[in-house]
């Protein structure tokens, strides 16, 4: 049997054309992507390390300072002010695991594949910043939880 040059060329741009609609697919969809939130490099000097990239649902959020923040007196209590915000809301509350390092805990867990923005007012505890580095904001995603269950008989 003898295909026809016409039926090779059709098969060729249907090759083609499927292709090239894939790349645009995977290049543009809107599926949920880690937001590329530029940190001000200047936050160095104020801030060792913190929580970021992908999480557990049940995470603690922690920033880490280079120098002592607290008194020991303030470890293991409640951080009466409101040091954290997150985008979407997510409740918790903050404390003190150390001289040096904040934490907040949610109440409950994080959603499943969600996109965090967090701002840390770093103003509460450091007086004379300026304007630019008043609000440390950063991102991170809770790891997607998926799973498939085939029943086979």
């Amino acid at each position: 049997m003898k295909i026809l040059p016409w039926k090779k060329i059709a098969v060729a741009v249907l090759t083609i054309v499927i292709a090239v609609a894939g790349v645009f697919y995977f290049t543009t969809s809107t599926g949920k992507k880690t937001p590329s939130l530029f940190v001000n490099p200047a936050f160095a000097e104020y801030i060792n390390s913190y929580t970021t990239g992908v999480l557990p649902s049940a995470s603690v959020l922690n920033i880490v300072f280079p120098n002592d923040m607290v008194d020991s007196s303030s470890i293991g209590q409640e951080v009466d002010e409101k040091m954290f915000e997150l985008r979407p809301t997510v409740k918790g509350k903050t404390f003190w695991t150390d001289p040096r390092t904040i934490e907040f805990r949610p109440d409950e867990r994080m959603t499943s594949g969600q996109v965090y923005t967090v701002k840390f007012f770093l103003s509460h505890l450091i007086a004379d910043l300026s304007d630019d580095l008043k609000t440390f904001e950063y991102s991170f995603q809770v790891i997607p939880q998926n799973f498939e269950v085939a029943i086979v008989n």
